[in-house]
């Protein structure tokens, strides 16, 4: 929403000028300084070794899956398969796929 101010001179209504807009800074140059780049991959989340807030970073999985994941893993012992994940209330085969690529499991 943009408001216009007028200001009164002598017979007529004349709109003020508006301030001036902040400049945008520009990249810097540094001669003779390199900033070497990293790129990182995403690696699979072990689910045998994730810890609560790990679990939660994954997409659909909140504190009370985590927390379900968790006492599953600590009743059973390690997961040995990726389905063994179905046998948690609140994950079905739609959130188990789209987890697939995000999880992996790695032997105790």
């Amino acid at each position: 929403m943009v408001f216009a101010l007028l200001v009164y001179l002598g017979t007529r209504w004349v709109p003020a000028p508006s301030p001036p807009r902040p400049q945008v800074p520009g990249p810097v140059e540094v001669p003779g300084v390199v900033v070497p780049l990293t790129f990182v991959e995403p690696t699979p989340l072990d689910l045998n070794r994730a810890s609560e807030e790990e679990l939660i970073a994954l997409p659909g999985i909140g504190p009370v899956l985590a927390r379900r994941i968790l006492d599953y893993r600590e009743e059973h012992g390690p997961f040995g398969s990726l389905e063994e994940l179905l046998a948690i209330p609140g994950i079905g085969e739609e959130l188990l796929e789209s987890l697939r690529p995000l999880v992996t499991l790695q032997p105790p």
